[in-house]
């Protein structure tokens, strides 16, 4: 009796053994390290936040911070949980050895989740929209001129007025140099020609895609 439970104790132990060897021959690391179609952040456009599926594994994606449409100037924060398919496993992949296109991807090891951080670049460049320049005090006959900083939420700009005069006088004409520097995120490129204004002015030129800009006033 002792000699057959002996027996029966190690056919027990040689199966557990062949069927762990066979299970961890089941499963395959993980080599798709590039996660596709994660776009990366275009002012305007709305975050990517579909389901995306591969052949070893299934993606989700949620941002930070939320929004409907990406924005510009903003560093934005995609978190990538992937779960592996079948016979496929994350235990053996390396810290931070997922990649994601135009953002710096980071993971912990024989982990899923990455947290993408895109920041702020020419791809979430827009064109100016403020076409309206605030800030201009119209001339008037016995008052010294103003040059005032000029900003708005997509640009800064500095201003100078011809001829140079202590007061402005009557039934001249008097000319502002305006120069507008571009904030982060924004460009003139694409700005049509004469396309912005200065109130009471007579006449407002600017070439295209630039951010000089003259405006002529009469004083009365």
């Amino acid at each position: 009796m002792k000699q057959q439970f002996l027996g029966f104790g190690i056919i027990v132990v040689v199966l557990s053994f062949i069927g762990c060897d066979n299970s961890l021959n089941l499963h395959k690391a993980i080599s798709q390290l590039e996660i596709p179609t994660v776009a990366a952040p275009v002012k305007g456009e709305a975050p990517t936040i579909t389901l995306i599926e591969t052949e070893q594994y299934i993606v989700t994606i949620s941002w930070s911070p939320e929004a409907t449409v990406f924005a510009p100037d903003t560093v934005y924060t995609a978190t990538i949980e992937l779960a592996a398919r079948a016979g496929y496993t994350f235990i053996g992949m390396e810290e931070n050895a997922f990649v994601v296109e135009g953002a710096t991807a980071t993971n912990v090891a024989n982990t899923g989740t990455v947290t993408a951080i895109f920041p702020k670049k020419a791809g979430i460049i827009t064109t100016i929209t403020q076409l309206a320049i605030p800030g201009i005090i119209t001339p008037i006959a016995g008052v010294a001129p103003a040059t005032p900083t000029i900003e708005t939420t997509e640009y800064i700009g500095v201003m100078s007025w011809s001829p140079v005069v202590s007061v402005f006088e009557a039934s001249q004409t008097y000319t502002a140099t305006i120069v507008l520097a571009a904030k982060t995120g924004y460009t003139f490129n694409g700005i049509a020609e004469n396309s912005f204004t200065v109130a009471e002015a007579t006449t407002t030129i600017n070439a295209a895609s630039s951010g000089e800009i003259t405006a002529a006033f009469e004083t009365n």
